[in-house]
Formats: structure tokens, sequence, C-alpha cells
């Protein structure tokens, strides 16, 4: 460790000053990129303005602009961010030693549907890992309008064109943290998975990360330039402005904020969007000469194979969009019929579940199943086939998170409940969250946080997360649990039952 309690680093745009917080050095609110606004508002990402001095790097910067959906202060304080501004394109650095070399490096791409979240968010505290050996960096990059609304020509992909920007800061300044530039793995969940599992097929990103780590992504997100278009037509009638880059770009916070929020709610009602709302997000990355295909079909045509690779899921992922609907109790028939026909199987296929894993499940867990493996599980092991069929030399992992709630049982093995696990904050996560809404309980197992944990340093370190490898014979899964482990065939039965549904 740095003998001061003020560690400073060189970055390429000058040096910054950073702290040292439980034995790690940590450095905040570092730009990556101008401020995406102004002139620069719909460009590709710009360099960063030089500074002379040293930059105080103690306090997180702020995020992009975003108004939470989550009714709850306490909970909304755990996955989002304190403070948002134009000067957004920032991130985080938790280094074990800033002179030391070559630490496996870890990016954390941050979830929330393109509409909320940070890096700077309680949940992706980055202590842990460097407690144990990594440099870990958490990103912010631009969401919903300005990252993810497609508005022709070049204006696409912005959002995953930041990430690529946060990637090459990496490349370019990770000795100087300590951290070996030909070892970066990136991570992420929910919109973060989606974002890892397409820059597994940007040409923009390759080269840039050497492992990666989806967690709870899907690779249906992937939208046509023609719903993309569509989808862009309709957020102009709601700001009632033409969608171009010139009829948005004098947009103020106020305004693009309340236009999001009334999109986001109209687009998750299959009245209005039919099929596309199983998606729940309307901004989503875009077919584009940035993204030429989706990565299942880059990833069979060799794209990133020597990319070692570990993707899953948990048991109950579509828990917490049901829920708050009252869908977990009862299935409200237009609703019912439109989920069915976004699967493409009817009620009595899905009794699979009832003579597999779900046994004397009700009808509306088979539609949270259903719609669980639609969006999430099935997408994980077209993935995991994908690349372990490419027949480079990266590695394949996969894993399915299981654990339940024991205190919020109707949520199962919710979406997002591996996230204090995977980064060893169990107390922190509690502590964090309404008690009569903490679906970790009492007494979480820190044993299953400690094994999470371990796994995914270890294969950011080596490349092996310590179970057997994924192919498409065996389909060897982990399963985390109290009482998990190792699986064949992975969802087997229900797998057969998608494979028809295609």
């Amino acid at each position: 460790m740095a003998s001061t309690d003020r560690p400073e680093v060189a970055t390429t745009a000058g040096r910054v000053r950073g702290v040292v917080s439980d034995g790690v050095a940590v450095f905040k609110g570092i730009p990556f990129a101008a401020p995406p606004f102004g002139a620069n508002r719909f460009l590709p990402p710009q360099r960063p303005a030089r500074w002379d001095g040293v930059r105080d790097a103690s306090q997180f910067g702020s995020a992009y602009p975003q108004k939470s959906l989550d009714p709850d202060p306490l909970r909304n304080g755990y996955f989002n961010p304190t403070e948002i501004g134009e000067d957004c394109l920032n991130l985080n650095v938790w280094t074990p030693d800033p002179g030391a070399s070559g630490l496996p490096v870890m990016v954390w791409i941050h979830g929330g549907g393109y509409m909320t979240g940070a890096g700077s968010a309680v949940a992706h505290d980055g202590t842990a890992f460097a407690r144990d050996g990594v440099v870990y960096v958490s990103v912010n990059y631009r969401m919903h309008v300005d990252g993810f609304l497609y508005l022709g020509g070049d204006v696409a992909n912005l959002g995953l064109r930041d990430q690529v920007a946060a990637l090459e800061w990496v490349r370019d300044i990770f000795v100087n943290v300590g951290g070996d530039p030909d070892n970066v793995t990136i991570f992420g969940q929910s919109a973060g998975g989606v974002s890892v599992m397409h820059l597994l097929a940007m040409p923009a990103a390759r080269g840039l990360f050497h492992r990666a780590i989806p967690q709870s992504g899907s690779t249906r997100v992937l939208a046509s330039a023609e719903l993309a278009t569509r989808i862009a037509a309709r957020a102009g009638e709601l700001f009632d402005r033409p969608p171009t880059p010139d009829g948005l770009r004098d947009l103020d916070v106020d305004a693009l904020l309340a236009g999001v929020v009334m999109f986001a709610f109209e687009y998750i009602s299959p009245a209005f969007w039919g099929t596309e709302s199983f998606l729940i997000s309307p901004f989503r990355p875009v077919q584009h000469e940035t993204l030429p295909a989706d990565v299942v079909t880059a990833l069979r045509g060799g794209m990133n194979s020597d990319v070692d690779l570990m993707a899953g899921c948990t048991r109950d992922e579509a828990t917490f969009a049901m829920q708050p609907f009252g869908l977990l109790d009862h299935l409200e028939p237009t609703w019912l019929a439109a989920a069915l026909e976004a699967f493409g199987v009817t009620m009595q296929d899905l009794d699979v579940y009832r003579r597999t894993t779900r046994a004397d499940a009700a009808d509306p867990e088979l539609l949270m199943a259903a719609w669980t493996d639609w969006a999430f599980r099935g997408p994980a092991i077209d993935l995991l086939d994908a690349h372990a069929s490419a027949g480079g030399t990266g590695r394949t992992y996969g894993y399915e998170f299981t654990w339940a709630s024991p205190s919020l049982p109707f949520m199962g093995s919710a979406h997002a409940l591996e996230l204090p696990f995977v980064f060893d904050g169990l107390t922190t996560f509690v502590k964090n969250h309404p008690e009569h809404e903490n679906p970790l309980g009492d007494s979480p197992p820190q044993e299953l946080a400690d094994r999470m944990h371990k796994a995914w340093v270890d294969f950011a370190t080596t490349g092996d997360p310590g179970w057997p490898a994924y192919d498409s014979a065996t389909r060897s899964a982990m399963q985390f649990d109290t009482t998990g482990g190792l699986v064949d065939d992975w969802a087997a039965t229900e797998r057969d039952l998608w494979i028809a549904a295609r």
C-alpha cells in the first residue's frame, strides 16, 4: 500500500489524488470523457479536457440524469446515485496498491434498464474486490435518451460507446494503479449484463478486455433499426419535439426525465407495445454499424472466441417485474394473452415446469418461470452454446443463482438478488433496505457470499472460477445456493420446450 493516506496517480488528462478507505486506495469521479451535453450532445464520447495541478478524487462525480422509479428512498439509495449532472462520464477505482503491478482488473457496468443507476451507488462498492487483490473500476455511461435512443446516422449505441471509451481509459492508465492491462474482466448485471453481451459483439471493443461475466443479461434486447426508429418516433411525440439530434439537443433535464418516466410506464403495458413490453425498457442497443450483429451470431462467427466467458442468471428473474402489478397473485387475462404470445407458448406447454422443477406451482409461478427462461436463462444458455462451440481458446462457464429470499418468499431468487453475494456486501445490503422489504432476511448466508465472491475473483485472476467448463454436450453449470453444486445438462427439460417454441 502506498505510504500516504492521499495517494496520487497520473491519468491521460492529469493527476488525481484519492483517499485510503478500509485499507485500499480509492479514486472517485475521474472523467474519462468530456461532459456529453451542449455541443457534445449526441456525439460519440469526446476526450476530457486536461487539467493543471492535482485533481481531487475523494468524492464521487455526478451520474447521468435520471429519475428513480423506486418509491422507497432507502432501497433507492442502494442502487442509485445521490448526485446527477451533465459532467457524468466518470469512473471510480479501488486498488489494493497503486504502486503494485500485474493485478487483475475488473470493470463493472451497472444495471437499471438503461434508465437508472450509477457506478457510484452503494451496491457497486469495490472494497471487497480490492481487498482480495483486484483493481476494480465502476463506470457511468449515458442512458435512456442520450445513450440508447436511435436518432439515425451515427447517433446510435452512444451508451455502449461510452463504455468502450472507459475501457480505453483502463488500457491507457492501468499500469499507474497497479493493474495489468492484459488481464481485464468486464462484468455487469441486468442492463450491465446486456452491455457486456453487446460489447462482446462490438468491433470497437475488441482487444480491450480478456474475460467477461454477463449477469442476468438478455440477447433478446437488441433492436432492429426499424423498431428503434419506431421507439424514437414515440419518444418524439412524448417530448413534443422532432426525434432528431437538433430537435432534442436543448431538451432540459426536467423535461427529459418527465418524458422518460412517461415512456417507461407506457412501455411496460402490452396494450400499447404488445409483445415488446416484455423486454421492460424502450431504451436498448440497436443493430448498427457500431454493433453489426447480435452477440450469438458474432460469437458463432468466432468473434472474441479467445475471451473467457462466464454467464448466468437467477432462478426467478421475473418476479421483480410481476410483483409490483399484482401478477404473482392474479394473471389479468389481457396481460396473460400477451405474455403467451410473446413467449410463443400455451399454458398447457408450461405444465412442463410442474412435471420437473416446480411441482404444484400455481399458474402465476409458471408464467414467471416462462418469462425468466424466455428473457434470461434461455438467452444465457444460447450465449454459452455459441461461445463454447466457436473453437477458440476462451473458456466457457455457466452458473445459476438459486438461493431464495427467506423473508419475501414470493420473490424467490429474484433479479439482482445475487449482487450482495458477488460483492461480499450482505451487511451493506441489509443496512440499505427497509426491514419489511429486505429479501435477505436477518441472517443471510455469509458462506454463500464467500463462495460466489471468490469464484468471481478467481475467474478474473485466472480464467477459472473453480468448476468444470461448459460445453454443449454436458452443459455443466454451477448452482449457487446453500446446498447447491454442479449440475449437468442445465435446464434440460425446459430447454426442450423453448427449442420447440422457436
